[in-house]
């Protein structure tokens, strides 16, 4: 039995994702807290703020992917593509690119990254008040979040609802009494 399946390919990517966040997410904020502010200086905080973000974003990505593919796979069996490990590395490195893709503008001057509430954290600058960080905002909601909870949802909707089906079609005839 070989462990490089397609579907292990993202779970590995899944578990990739949830690290980078577990690896940023905790250690800082955590000592940020203990001083009562942000001492890791504006670059840290940029870094910290992009990690964070890549991880998110990869991760609901991934998670979307993964609900997707499974839909497929049950819902839409014979239209469903023979997904090979080639495949799966390629749709890996898509995450990647569309994760980077939505979260490398603030590096470049559409929004920002910066320390956030108590400033012992960092993430987009999400309080100014101008419509560069506004249309980012947008922006990073829309893709980050809603286009992948919209499939998720119609994903195991769609689940359900052939599982429901197939049930409904294979009930065995009720024996009358």
């Amino acid at each position: 039995m070989t462990l490089r399946t397609p579907m292990n390919m993202f779970l590995v990517n899944l578990s990739t994702a949830d690290f980078i966040t577990a690896f940023f997410g905790s250690p800082f904020p955590f000592l940020a807290s203990i001083y009562g502010y942000w001492p890791f200086g504006e670059t840290m905080c940029i870094i910290y703020a992009f990690g964070m973000s890549v991880g998110g974003i990869t991760s609901i990505t991934t998670m979307m992917v993964l609900a997707f593919e499974r839909y497929l796979m049950i819902a839409r069996p014979f239209r469903a593509a023979d997904l090979r490990l080639q495949h799966s590395l390629g749709i890996v490195s898509l995450i990647w690119f569309y994760s980077l893709t939505i979260t490398l503008p603030p590096l470049f001057g559409w929004a920002s990254y910066g320390p956030e509430g108590p400033y012992i954290s960092c993430s987009v600058s999400w309080e100014r008040d101008d419509l560069t960080t506004k249309s980012y905002i947008c922006f990073l909601f829309v893709l980050g979040l809603v286009l992948p909870l919209f499939t998720i949802i119609f994903s195991y909707a769609g689940i359900v609802s052939t599982i429901k089906s197939y049930r409904v079609k294979n009930a065995a005839p009720v024996a009358e009494s």
